[in-house]
């Protein structure tokens, strides 16, 4: 069983988004006929369900280049509210999915998030849960997955259901991913390969400076001129839950988990529009560099 996992990471999805464009350049067919399964969070979630419903990847780039900037244009000037509304997420979730459910995709896709009005985890899944599937919109359950803290308030879906993103616990969603392959598809861990995009290792650290305490202005830094908010502890938290879900999965697949994903050598906050077209260019330089494994991958 061949499964795509993706990772949360906010405009850091341009980098998979480039690879999985290039992989379909280079095939000449739509991604989800390569895999058994797509699992996608935050960010990825987006990816993962443009794979699952058939969407082309340079369409998906072209998206991250024009609609990236005007997302994360403006930021709130409050600090007690999040850095920005979902609406316009919403749209353009609403105008690259339509109004299809979750249920109506080509390959079976899960996206993870959090359900806070029951404090638990959530998994929206196309393949399971028909009366779920058949009823939430695809771009709901992404819109969903994509609510970061901070970032984006939480979304409510139908009543029961207030939910934020699934980076929170999945934020590389590999480990997801094969548990689904083990008690949903029956599968042996012997018979599961994984395929896993990250969205670029952050360099994330902190000064002390000598300063005789810790406290909300270290884990959340402020700069005045131009006022911003960086929510270092959010990008941290995201940053070494992905690298430990890696290792995890690797200790358990061996050679059958191939994870691309590269050294940023700095911090690119999850809002950062002015680094699309370099990480465009560093995906270029992995998927050629590590062209031969993932064409061995594909053909195992």
């Amino acid at each position: 069983m061949k499964i795509l996992c993706i990772d949360g990471g906010g405009i850091r999805g341009v980098f998979p988004a480039q690879m999985l464009n290039r992989l379909e350049e280079r095939y000449q067919q739509p991604i989800y006929k390569s895999f058994d399964l797509i699992v996608g969070t935050s960010t990825g979630a987006i990816i993962a369900a443009a794979v699952a419903a058939g969407q082309k990847m340079d369409v998906i780039v072209d998206w991250y280049r024009y609609w990236g900037l005007k997302v994360f244009k403006q930021r709130s000037l409050g600090v007690l509210k999040s850095f920005y509304h979902h609406h316009l997420l919403k749209k353009v979730l609403q105008d690259v999915f339509g109004q299809r459910h979750l249920a109506e995709v080509s390959v079976p896709l899960v996206i993870p998030a959090v359900n806070l009005q029951v404090g638990d985890v959530h998994l929206f899944k196309s393949h399971t849960n028909p009366r779920e599937s058949g009823k939430i919109k695809l771009w709901e359950a992404v819109l969903s997955s994509c609510a970061a803290p901070l970032y984006f308030p939480p979304y409510q879906v139908n009543d029961d259901l207030l939910m934020a993103d699934g980076g929170l616990w999945a934020n590389n969603p590999s480990f997801v991913a094969l548990i689904e392959a083990l008690n949903v598809f029956g599968q042996q861990v012997e018979e599961v390969n994984i395929l896993s995009l990250g969205t670029g290792k952050q360099k994330i650290t902190f000064d002390p400076g000598g300063k005789p305490g810790w406290g909300l202005s270290q884990w959340i830094q402020l700069k005045w001129r131009p006022f911003r908010i960086t929510p270092k502890l959010i990008d941290l938290a995201l940053h070494v839950t992905s690298e430990s879900i890696t290792y995890q999965c690797q200790m358990l697949l061996g050679r059958r988990m191939l994870r691309l994903n590269q050294e940023l050598g700095k911090e690119i906050p999850i809002d950062d529009i002015g680094k699309i077209d370099e990480l465009i260019q560093l995906a270029d330089q992995v998927y050629e560099q590590r062209q031969a494994e993932i064409d061995a991958f594909l053909a195992h």
